[in-house]
This record gives structure tokens, C-alpha cells and sequence, in this order.
């Protein structure tokens, strides 16, 4: 289970920094920078006196993984609408007059978004800090939560320009990366035992239908969305 928590926490990060590329303005990564600095400065006491096997033993259970799972989706939702925030125009009065008080209100929330920070990551960061408090034995506690504060402002501020050299649509990645971590969690949770109905030999039966509905609908959402860009571009070239 904690190879499965740190490959989830890795990609955490990743999308992490996927995420903020999408953010062009640096004010606000300076804000998610310092917001992220203080969450792992406010952690340190508390790794230190957790013990990373009953963590990962409390993760493990069915219950925990369902709560996990309704939290990924959680992140996926803001995730989509992170990346097509721009997509929707900036209601004023007459967006208000014309569609209502209740869509005016719900585009505002989808034009907020890129001022939220990735939920994803605070579990991510608070998992890795734990992870590297057993795996550096004998060097400064305060040292490592200092060098992990510096990493992830850098990781931060650094995003536009990485997500750049990358040369790949960052909001599609951004989307894949949740997909991605969404299925690691559900096929764990399938794998789960569920001592009260079933036998330490079965796998949840319904988990795993779960797995094949999003696996469909992913499916189904990427082909729509590559024959949509690919129409655009045909339409694009002939103009």
C-alpha cells in the first residue's frame, strides 16, 4: 500500500504542477506557493508524532478508500472546471438579466476556479512528508520539512515554463493525471476486502463495475474530444 500512496502522491505533484502552468499570473502562484508552504510548515509537528504504518494501515481500510475515492472525484470535478474555465464569458447585469441568478452564479463558480489551489495536493504533500520522515532516518526533521517547503515553491513558480517545454496540452494532461489517480484509487478500493459479505478470496463486485464505467466513460470522453479539436482544425485550415 505505500508504493500505491507514493506513486498517487508523485502524480499529485505532477498534476500539481500542470495545474499551475494554467495559471499564467504570478501573483496567484505566489499565493498557492505560500498557501502549500504554510500547510507543510503546520504538518511538521503533526508527522512527527504519527506513525506512517498505522497511516497507511488506516488508508488501507474499505472505509478510507471510499472516502479517498469521493475525494478524487471531488478533485476531478474542479479539475474540469478548472480547464475549461475560459470557455464560459465574465456575467455582468446583462448575463444576469438574461440567464438568471442561479446560472449567473454557477459560471462565476466556473470562473473562480483557477484562483482555487488542487485539493489533490495537500494529501499528496502530507503523505510524501511522512514518507521521507522514515526514509531519511537520522537527518533534520526541520531541515527536510525547510528543503520540501523550497522544492514545492519552486515547482510552483516554475510551472508556465516547464508546462512550455513540455509542448503538450496541459489541460488535457491535467485531466489524465486525475483519471489516472481516480483509477488507482477505485481499483484499489476493488481489491479491498469486504469481511462482513464477502470472503477474504472475492473482490467487491461492485467496485469493479465501477472501474469499467469510468474506464468507458473516459473512453468515450477522450474520442469526443480529439474528434472535436480535430474538426475545429479542419475548419480552422480551411479559412
Amino acid at each position: 500500500m505505500n508504493d500505491l500512496l507514493l506513486l498517487i502522491s508523485l502524480i499529485a505533484l505532477i498534476k500539481l504542477m500542470v495545474e499551475e502552468a494554467l495559471r499564467p499570473r504570478l501573483w496567484l502562484r505566489l499565493i498557492h506557493a505560500a498557501l502549500f508552504g504554510l500547510f507543510l510548515a503546520l504538518i511538521h509537528p503533526i508527522c512527527l508524532s504519527i506513525s506512517k504504518p498505522a497511516l497507511e494501515a488506516w488508508v488501507a481500510s474499505h472505509e478510507s478508500l471510499q472516502n479517498a475515492t469521493l475525494f478524487v472525484m471531488a478533485d476531478l470535478a474542479l479539475c474540469l472546471l478548472l480547464v475549461t474555465a475560459h470557455e464560459v464569458p465574465v456575467p455582468d447585469r446583462a448575463f444576469l438579466r438574461y440567464h438568471g441568478v442561479l446560472t449567473s452564479a454557477t459560471t462565476l463558480l466556473r470562473r473562480s476556479m483557477p484562483y482555487m489551489p488542487p485539493l489533490l495536493a495537500f494529501p499528496a504533500l502530507f503523505y510524501l512528508r511522512m514518507y521521507l520522515l522514515y526514509s531519511l532516518p537520522g537527518t533534520s526533521f526541520i531541515g527536510v520539512t525547510a528543503a520540501l517547503i523550497g522544492g514545492v515553491v519552486i515547482w510552483i513558480l516554475t510551472a508556465p515554463w516547464i508546462g512550455k517545454a513540455l509542448g503538450i496540452d496541459l489541460r488535457e494532461l491535467s485531466i489524465l493525471f486525475s483519471l489516472v489517480v481516480l483509477a488507482i484509487v477505485v481499483g484499489a478500493g476493488a481489491m479491498s476486502l469486504r469481511i462482513r459479505n464477502y470472503s477474504a478470496t472475492d473482490i467487491d463486485p461492485s467496485a469493479l463495475w465501477t472501474v469499467l464505467a469510468i474506464g468507458i466513460t473516459a473512453g468515450i470522453g477522450y474520442l469526443l474530444y480529439m474528434w472535436k479539436n480535430k474538426k475545429q482544425n479542419k475548419i480552422r485550415s480551411k479559412q
